[in-house]
C-alpha cells in the first residue's frame, strides 16, 4: 500500500513539475515583453504585453511621470496611476497614455494645454484627460490627437498654427473635434501639422504650411481637415520639421514639403507640394 501511495505521490509531483515547464515562455522569449516604443525629443518610452509603462529621459518639466521634475532620469521608470496601458504617444515636453479602458492620461508641460487640463503648468503625474472616452489611438508632438472608437478625431493643445483643425488658430485646453472628419482610422501629431488617414485610404491634413508640407501650393495655414487630392491608397503618413512622409498600401513612400537637407529623397534638393514618389534601391 505504501508503495502505491509514493507511486501516485512521484506522479503526481512529476505532472507538476511537467506543467511548470509548459508554463515557462520559449526559449529566448521574455516573459512580459515589450509591445511597443515611442521616442520624441530627448524622451523614450516603452509598454510591456501586461500594461506596465517604462519612460525615461529628459525630465525637466515632468515628463517622465514619476512626480519629479528638473532631474533627468538615464533608466527606465515604471510609471503609476493608469492601470493597463495599451498605446503611449512622447510629444516634444509631455508625453500621454492610452489605458485599456479607452481613457487617456499625460502628464509633462502644459504651457498650450497639451495635457488637457486647465490651471497649471506641468503635472508631473499622470492626470486623466476629462471628456475623452473610447479612444483607440493617440499621438503628441507640441498638441495632443486622440481617435475615438467612432472614427471621430479630437485635438488639444498647441493651436497657434491651426493644428486642432477646429477652425482657428487658437490653444485649447480641453478636446475639440476636427471640424467635419469621420471614419478615421489612423491619426498623426507632427511638427505644427496633423494628419488623418481614413478607411478609403484618403489624406486629410491640417496645419502649418508654409513650405507646402500638407500639399498646398497657396495656403500658409490650414484651419480646418482637408483633402490631399494628389495621394491616396494612404496606409500611414507622418512629417518631420516642414515635410512629410506617407507609406502607401501599394509598399511604395511618398514626400512632399520642405527639401533643403534633401529629406525628400528625390535628389533634387528642391521642395515641392505634390507628393513625390521615394526610388528605393
Amino acid at each position: 500500500m505504501r508503495r502505491k501511495v509514493t507511486s501516485i505521490v512521484t506522479a503526481t509531483a512529476a505532472m507538476v513539475v511537467i506543467a511548470a515547464l509548459l508554463a515557462l515562455p520559449a526559449s529566448g522569449a521574455a516573459p512580459n515583453p515589450i509591445v511597443r516604443i515611442r521616442a520624441n525629443g530627448s524622451n523614450s518610452a516603452a509598454v510591456r504585453a501586461g500594461g506596465d509603462l517604462r519612460v525615461w529621459g529628459y525630465n525637466y518639466v515632468g515628463q517622465v511621470g514619476d512626480g519629479t521634475k528638473e532631474n533627468n532620469r538615464n533608466a527606465p521608470i515604471n510609471v503609476q496611476g493608469i492601470g493597463k496601458v495599451v498605446d503611449i504617444a512622447v510629444g516634444y515636453t509631455h508625453t500621454l497614455a492610452l489605458a485599456q479602458d479607452g481613457s487617456v492620461y499625460a502628464w509633462g508641460d502644459n504651457e498650450y494645454g497639451q495635457l488637457g487640463v486647465e490651471g497649471c503648468q506641468c503635472s508631473t503625474v499622470p492626470v486623466k484627460v476629462l471628456g475623452l472616452e473610447d479612444v483607440v489611438a493617440i499621438s503628441a508632438a507640441g498638441h495632443s490627437i486622440a481617435l475615438k472608437s467612432d472614427g471621430t478625431v479630437w485635438c488639444w493643445g498647441d493651436g497657434r498654427f491651426g493644428q486642432l483643425g477646429n477652425g482657428a488658430r487658437v490653444s485649447k485646453p480641453t478636446p475639440v473635434r476636427a471640424e467635419a472628419l469621420g471614419d478615421v482610422v489612423f491619426v498623426e501629431a507632427a511638427w505644427y501639422m496633423s494628419y488623418a488617414v481614413k478607411s478609403d485610404g484618403t489624406l486629410w491634413v491640417w496645419g502649418q504650411n508654409a513650405s507646402g508640407q500638407l500639399g498646398r501650393d497657396l495656403d500658409k495655414y490650414i484651419f480646418r481637415p482637408v483633402r490631399n487630392c494628389d495621394i491616396e491608397g494612404v496606409h500611414r503618413v507622418t512629417g518631420g520639421i516642414s515635410y512629410s512622409i506617407a507609406l502607401k498600401e501599394d509598399g511604395t513612400v511618398w514626400t512632399w514639403g520642405k527639401d533643403e537637407k534633401g529629406q525628400l529623397g528625390d535628389k533634387s534638393f528642391e521642395g515641392r507640394a505634390k507628393p513625390v514618389k521615394v526610388t528605393m534601391k
